[in-house]
């Protein structure tokens, strides 16, 4: 099983998680590196590359973005609350929290499964 490290918490704390399938995959096909895979020193020197993927496409893009988005599917997928807190390395109830939305469907198809 892939895991990988991402070492840019805001606490400095190293961040180990699973890759999924897909993306070992698609990873695989890439030269091979020993040094760090994806290879930028903060999160802030993704930000030319965010604007350029923003610009050509027309569609708004931040770490940010993709935090709730992520925390809204891996809760609409059925995830518990204490596995987003893992995969997404939040420490806290209210923090993981405040990336998912209220979703109706997601809401009504847990009453469901009661």
């Amino acid at each position: 099983k892939a895991l990988a490290c991402f070492d840019l918490k805001k606490t400095g704390a190293e961040h180990w998680r699973p890759l999924h399938p897909r993306v070992v995959t698609a990873l695989a096909g890439l030269p091979a590196r020993t040094e760090r895979f994806f290879r930028w020193a903060n999160s802030s020197s993704l930000k030319p590359y965010w604007k350029m993927l923003t610009e050509k496409t027309g569609i708004p893009f931040t770490a940010h973005v993709a935090r709730h988005t992520f925390a809204d599917l891996f809760m609409e997928k059925g995830g518990s609350l204490r596995d987003l807190m893992d995969a997404g390395g939040w420490e806290s109830e209210r923090s993981a929290m405040r990336y998912t939305s209220k979703q109706v469907e997601r809401v009504r198809k847990a009453v469901n499964r009661l």
